[in-house]
This record gives structure tokens, sequence and C-alpha cells, in this order.
């Protein structure tokens, strides 16, 4: 099984709490029960099933925003909206997870 990380990411654990701020990883294929590592920045570390992941924000790369939703991955290529949306939420604007070579961005 392969390993996914995604660092500068938003998780909602439920609607009426606060957000938690950090990196999650997982194994590759996610299931709703297979157990997501959260790391803050502090390095303190949480564990839960990923179907407890209300919604989790990070950005794929340049041009496309990831979203997991009721333990499923979406992608967005609304750039604008979720900078905005993420600045607001984490006082800055999420930092790319993986950086496209030039050639790929021209080929997209």
């Amino acid at each position: 099984m392969k390993t996914m990380k995604f660092n500068d990411v938003i998780i909602f654990l439920s609607k009426d709490s606060d957000p938690l701020f950090g990196s999650i990883s997982f194994a590759k294929p996610a299931k709703p029960n297979n157990i997501i590592t959260i790391t803050n920045d502090t390095g303190k570390t949480v564990k839960i099933q990923l179907g407890k992941i209300v919604l989790a924000i990070f950005k794929l790369d340049f041009l496309r925003y990831g979203l997991i939703y009721h333990s499923k991955l979406y992608r967005d290529t609304n750039i604008k909206y979720w900078d905005k949306q993420t600045k607001l939420i984490a006082s800055h604007t999420l930092e790319a997870n993986f950086h496209p070579n030039l050639a790929e961005l021209i080929k997209n």
C-alpha cells in the first residue's frame, strides 16, 4: 500500500467545532474505515477514521484544490474562490502540495 500525505490542510470534524490545521496522511486506496493521521504544526498527532472527517480542504497544485467530503476525493479548479475561502478560514492561502512542471501546465 502506498501512503498519501497532504500538507497545509483545513480539516472539519463537525459543523459545530473549529477546524484543525495541519497535514493528513493515509494509506491508498482510502476507504471510510481507514485511519487518517492528522498532524498539526506543533507535532501533535490525532488518528481518526476517514469517515469521521466532514470536510478537508487542501491545494493540490497551482491549478486545483482537493476536497475530501464524505470519504470521497473531489477536485475543483476554481482557484480564486478557494484561495479566498481558505484565507478567511486559515488566515493564509494554502500551499500547493504538488508542483507540476511547466510542460504539464502547458499541456493542460
